[in-house]
């Protein structure tokens, strides 16, 4: 359909200036954002603005323009979020090159960052688990204990997943076994 090509070619910056508006479009913070019915109306006056007798389309139409204004402005948002995320370094890594957009969308910064979780344990506590794990790991198979000997003691720990090293011991402290009769017969040598 023409509508493809009817937003290919209009004013992103104006397109920008439209949208900061409405924060209920943008701004996670805001009240309204969570609204579906103002976020719906801010959509419709947008699409007003970009497409000429808006009013008088059908509704398929509507809802397509609609969601081409959606999409277009999703793209816009998520490219300009991309380049605000810490850069990958490297060879092909360009330091100078800034988002075409970007002065017109810095309203976004504030409101749109997720910000970075931090941990409720210290560190120091994080690593003497770890440690602990560790530990009684190296003696469970010391001492030739396995996963199917029962354990009296109750662990609140989530249980870990054995990873390769734990494995590879497991596999060199367990006894080899001898062969059968059968297996002797088959291969003499």
């Amino acid at each position: 359909m023409a509508l493809n090509t009817q937003f290919e070619i209009f004013d992103i910056e104006l397109f920008i200036t439209e949208i900061k508006k409405y924060p209920e479009i943008w701004n996670l913070s805001c009240e309204s954002y969570h609204d579906r019915v103002k976020k719906r109306s801010a959509w419709i006056n947008i699409c007003r603005e970009f497409c000429e007798g808006f009013d008088e389309k059908g509704d398929t139409i509507k809802n397509e323009i609609n969601n081409a204004l959606v999409k277009k402005w999703r793209n816009i948002k998520d490219t300009y979020l991309k380049t605000l995320k810490k850069p990958k370094s490297g060879s092909g890594f360009n330091k100078g090159r800034q988002y075409l957009y970007a002065r017109q969308l810095s309203f976004l910064q504030q409101t749109c960052l997720v910000p970075e979780t931090e941990s409720s344990l210290n560190s120091e506590q994080l690593m003497s688990d770890v440690d602990n794990e560790e530990l009684t790991t190296e003696t469970e198979l010391e001492c030739g204990q396995n996963d199917s000997t029962p354990n009296n003691s109750v662990s609140h720990k989530r249980p870990r997943k054995h990873d390769l090293e734990s494995s590879l011991l497991a596999f060199m402290n367990a006894p080899i076994p001898s062969p059968t009769t059968k297996e002797i017969q088959a291969n003499p040598n």
